[in-house]
């Protein structure tokens, strides 16, 4: 299996554990979007929370969506003070790193050090979340980071927003060097495929996006550009009517417009109604559980395995019955130690804690993890999993974990998928839409149905995710086997769904 955002004004309020149960210094902060986890000041994860609500509003006027309208879910941060926070979810992580953007079966989130002003990994991340979360459309790798990297610069100061500034570290990149990054490579690579140059990839999809972006007119000319490139065009090409230039000549005028003092900076004054924001205290096991819980949902490496089940066991040892320990003791045991003790260890917490959803669906998985083994009964671990996922449904029905195992453990049943398989994973993609297992999934049921839009509509976000691993081929090659040709580098769809492809760019790139 492993492998496998209207605002009401401004509520305190400070939330006390039950008597005689030890606090950590651990807050937790709840908006309208997100879900804050801080072991700083209350008044720094307040400002947080606020100005990530914020942030998501600026985002949806750029998208021409609701700016009242909230997510399917909301988005868990964790904020640490330093890299050694980032360390102990990810232990061997480089250094240098100030944030990560992890989506994983079991958990969507991010992780970010917090910072006296800037916060441009925080923002870049969520940035990428929010592309994902409300778009179905084909973009461009390098425009999904320079979207990222426009976006992350934005300066929120009371209700004045201001976009389009610079970074000095990327600037320099540009500005230092003639060696750029060519164009062409640019436009048909993703950050990962670049084999030379690569560190003027990012400054350089963020000129290419800042340029487009800052000026209305050009606004219109990339939205030319998505729709064609969208529709198979050649994206070179594509570029050069777009700008109508040739590629070294708009190479010279991107230099002139980075060099010359001529960036576009753009604000205007919103009228967004502060956050509510609730803020509560976590048990004193957070202090150590928190983030090595986090550990194991995103995976450990092979190298730490050992270490981390040492240390999960020493540490759950000195927190009782603290349902956390327990949990995350549970998770350790199942997935780097003695199995038969974490599902024993899971049974007797849901028996206690029997609205625990987390702890239903540990059991669900170990049930699910046991098809592949030799000589079980197939049936009886599908109706095990089926049984604590129905629970863990009735306590919380917009849960995209439990829908997507609801939906697996019916996969190779007789009459999958019904209609009802449909729905659940419909249900899931609407929840996780970031999560390559789920588009993958949901689309193969939608073409086992006869959707072959609505399946190429799911796929097609993948095709060029930068960050998306192997999920792109994947998604070529399910569009390869339903449409009886090879997929090419960009997706041909037959008007399906692409015949809106440059009303959907249009609104892609930031209003018309």
């Amino acid at each position: 299996m492993r492998a496998l955002f209207s605002f009401v004004g401004l509520v305190a309020a400070l939330v006390l554990t039950a008597p005689g149960v030890a606090e950590a210094r651990w807050l937790r902060a709840e908006s309208e979007r997100f879900i804050l986890y801080s072991d700083g000041d209350e008044r720094t994860l307040r400002e947080y929370a606020v100005k990530l609500e914020t942030f998501d509003r600026v985002l949806r006027t750029q998208f021409n969506l609701p700016v009242d309208a909230v997510p399917a879910r909301k988005l868990p941060i964790y904020l640490v003070g330093r890299q050694s926070g980032i360390e102990r979810l990810r232990p061997g992580v480089d250094p240098r790193i100030a944030g990560l953007y992890m989506a994983q079966t079991d958990d969507i989130f991010a992780i970010a050090i917090r910072t006296r002003g800037e916060d441009h990994t925080l923002l870049h991340e969520y940035a990428h979340h929010f592309m994902m979360q409300n778009s179905t459309f084909n973009y461009p790798s390098w425009f999904i980071e320079g979207f990222a990297e426009y976006y992350m610069t934005a300066e929120l100061q009371g209700n004045r927003v201001v976009l389009g500034k610079f970074t000095e570290g990327r600037t320099l990149w540009l500005t230092n060097g003639p060696d750029w990054l060519p164009l062409s490579e640019l436009l048909t690579k993703s950050p990962y495929q670049v084999a030379t140059k690569q560190e003027t990839y990012y400054p350089l999809a963020w000129l290419v996006t800042h340029w487009f972006v800052s000026n209305p007119a050009r606004k219109q000319a990339l939205a030319r550009y998505m729709s064609e490139t969208a529709r198979g065009q050649d994206p070179v090409q594509a570029m050069e009517r777009a700008t109508g230039m040739p590629l070294p000549q708009f190479e010279r005028l991107l230099r002139g417009y980075v060099m010359g003092g001529n960036l576009q900076i753009t604000g205007f004054t919103h009228t967004f109604a502060r956050p509510e924001v609730t803020i509560t205290s976590l048990p004193a096991s957070a202090d150590d559980m928190l983030l090595l819980s986090q550990r194991l949902k995103v995976g450990v490496r092979a190298e730490h395995e050992d270490e981390t089940l040492a240390e999960v066991r020493r540490l759950a040892a000195t927190h009782g019955a603290d349902p956390l320990a327990r949990r995350t003791l549970a998770r350790a045991e199942i997935e780097l130690g003695d199995r038969a003790a974490g599902v024993a260890g899971l049974t007797t917490l849901v028996e206690d804690h029997p609205d625990d959803v987390e702890a239903l669906q540990l059991l669900a998985q170990a049930a699910l993890d046991g098809l592949g083994e030799e000589g079980v009964d197939a049936l009886a671990l599908r109706r095990t999993a089926t049984d604590h996922l129905r629970k863990a449904y009735a306590l919380d029905d917009a849960n995209y974990l439990t829908l997507y195992l609801l939906a697996y453990a019916r996969q190779g049943q007789p009459g999958y998928p019904n209609d009802n398989d449909v729905d659940i994973w419909e249900q899931a993609l609407i929840l996780a839409p970031q999560l390559d297992g789920i588009r993958l999934n949901a689309a193969a049921a939608f073409m086992a149905k006869g959707r072959r839009a609505q399946a190429l509509a799911t796929l097609a976000p993948m095709l060029n995710d930068p960050h998306g691993g192997g999920g792109a081929a994947a998604a070529r090659s399910l569009i390869e086997r339903t449409m009886g040709r090879p997929a090419p580098a960009e997706p041909a769809t037959d008007g399906e769904p692409a015949e809106d492809a440059e009303d959907d760019a249009a609104t892609a790139v930031a209003g018309r």
